[in-house]
Parts: structure tokens; C-alpha cells; sequence
């Protein structure tokens, strides 16, 4: 035992010496993957900020494309509202290529046929305006004529009622313009006679 007991500082000391080498080797190693895990999160980070912006320059560029695709649309969206306030004479802008250019073409030409449609229901308008008024003159034309006869003269509408009466009317049945307007015509006193008679 005591041979051993002189051994114990010598194990001990090399006990040591093993733990130590134990402990550094596994630090060195431990060391060389913490800097490889380290090494690799960097490459890592690089690929992912790399994809990162690959895909907002690729987004960006798409964007544009898309932008630069769709502003025919934006155009005959503006074009069709433009029609819908009536400004027909507004330029298009255009491409007249596909489909979008189809229906540029067929937007222009509703423009054109609503507008030609527009100044023809305005001529007609004006016409109807023109026939109102002549017909207002000669209704006018034709009152003054019937007021100024001697003869009683008595205007019906289609359901026997008087429209309108001459002075001389008014006399003969002794009742003035508002009481005869509007009335049946059997109710007048000539009405009644007609009647009476046959």
C-alpha cells in the first residue's frame, strides 16, 4: 500500500496531465465546430440575403413587366369612363395589337356610333322643339279665329267634354268660359236639345 501511496502524486500528475489533455482536445474540437457552425451561418445568411434580393429584383422587374402590361387597360378603362361623360373626342393611346387592340377598335367605334346617335337625337329634339311651337301658334292661331266668329262655336275633346268655347257660345248659353270647360257637352243647353231631339 505504500508503494502506492508514493504513486498517488505521480497518478495524480498524470491524472492531470490526462484531463488537461482531455479537456483541451475537447475544447479544440469543440472550438473548431463552434467556428465551423459560425462559418456556416455566414454562408448561410450571404445565400439567404443573396435569394433575398435575387427575388425582390425579380419581383421589382416582374412588377414593372406587369405595370407595363396592364396600362392598355388602365388607358380603356380611362377611355370608357371619358365615353360615359360624353367626351367622344378623346384620343385612345392605344396599341391596335391582340386583344387589347380589338377592343381599342371596338371601343372607338361605340364612341363614334354614340356620338352620331347623340347628334341625331339632338336634331330630332330641335325638330320636335320647332313642331311644339308651330303647333302652339297655330292652336293659338286657331282660338282667335273661333273666339272671333258670331256663329256660337264649341270644341269637343274625344270623350264629348268641351275643350273650348267662341264668346258667341258663351252668350247663347249664358255661362262663362270656366264653367263650360271640362263639362259634358250633353249637360249644355244645346247638348240637352240634340238629345231631347234625337
Amino acid at each position: 500500500i505504500e508503494s502506492l501511496r508514493d504513486r498517488v502524486p505521480e497518478l495524480e500528475v498524470a491524472l492531470r496531465s490526462e484531463t488537461y489533455r482531455l479537456t483541451k482536445a475537447i475544447n479544440d474540437q469543440l472550438e473548431r465546430v463552434v467556428h465551423r457552425a459560425v462559418r456556416q451561418e455566414r454562408v448561410a445568411v450571404w445565400r439567404i440575403s443573396g435569394v433575398t434580393l435575387a427575388a425582390l429584383v425579380l419581383g421589382l422587374v416582374i412588377m414593372g413587366l406587369a405595370g407595363r402590361a396592364l396600362a392598355p387597360i388602365g388607358r380603356l378603362v380611362d377611355y370608357a369612363r371619358a365615353l360615359s361623360r360624353g367626351d367622344y373626342d378623346r384620343p385612345l393611346g392605344v396599341e391596335r395589337t391582340g386583344e387589347l387592340g380589338r377592343l381599342a377598335e371596338e371601343l372607338e367605334l361605340m364612341a363614334r356610333a354614340r356620338k352620331e346617335r347623340e347628334l341625331e337625337l339632338g336634331r330630332q329634339a330641335d325638330e320636335l322643339e320647332r313642331a311644339y311651337r308651330r303647333v302652339e301658334e297655330l292652336k293659338r292661331y286657331h282660338e282667335s279665329i273661333v273666339r272671333s266668329l258670331r256663329t256660337g262655336v264649341v270644341v269637343l275633346d274625344p270623350e264629348q267634354r268641351i275643350a273650348s268655347t267662341n264668346r258667341a257660345a258663351m252668350t247663347v248659353w249664358g255661362m262663362d268660359a270656366e264653367q263650360l270647360r271640362g263639362a259634358p257637352f250633353s249637360s249644355t243647353p244645346v247638348g240637352e236639345a240634340l238629345r231631347a231631339t234625337g
